[in-house]
């Protein structure tokens, strides 16, 4: 549910910060012109996120679990971007 969310904002900021390079929030091909650009990137809580032209933002997901009693970090593969 907490990932879910995290997704939902990231999106929702994703759009904000799309915006306000394209200048623009209603003219579609300038936002997504802007999207494109490789020059969106913002502050986020989990680092700082660069998108490039291909839509990756850089950041990547870390989870830990518990394994034979001891915290295992667990690290998404890189194409589980958000």
């Amino acid at each position: 549910m907490i990932l879910r969310w995290f997704r939902v904002a990231l999106r929702s900021h994703t759009l904000v910060h799309c915006c306000a390079l394209a200048s623009t929030d209603t003219d579609l091909v300038a936002i997504a012109q802007a999207a494109r650009s490789g020059k969106l990137e913002w502050d986020t809580p989990m680092g700082r996120a660069h998108f490039t032209p291909d839509g990756l933002s850089g950041l990547t997901m870390s989870v830990a679990h518990v394994e034979a009693g001891k915290l295992v970090q667990f690290q998404m593969p890189e194409l589980v971007q958000f």
